[in-house]
C-alpha cells in the first residue's frame, strides 16, 4: 500500500465520520451503523500511514534530532 492510499482511506473515513455524527445528532435510524462503518477507512488509513512513517529511511535520524 502507498501513502497516498493510506491518505485517501484516512479522508473518506473522515468524511463518512462527519456526516454519521451529523445523523447521529438527528438520531436518524442506522446512524450507529454508519458511524462504526467509518471508523474502518479512518484505522486502516492511520496503520498504513504510520507504518509508511516508520519505514521511511530519515524518518528515525528526524525522532533523535
Amino acid at each position: 500500500m502507498t501513502a497516498r492510499l493510506g491518505s485517501i482511506l484516512l479522508l473518506v473515513g473522515l468524511c463518512f465520520l462527519t456526516v454519521s455524527v451529523v445523523f447521529k445528532f438527528q438520531h436518524w435510524p442506522m446512524s450507529g451503523l454508519l458511524y462504526v462503518g467509518s471508523m474502518l477507512p479512518t484505522f486502516l488509513g492511520l496503520v498504513v500511514l504510520a507504518w509508511k512513517a516508520l519505514r521511511y529511511p530519515g524518518f528515525k535520524d528526524f525522532l533523535d534530532s
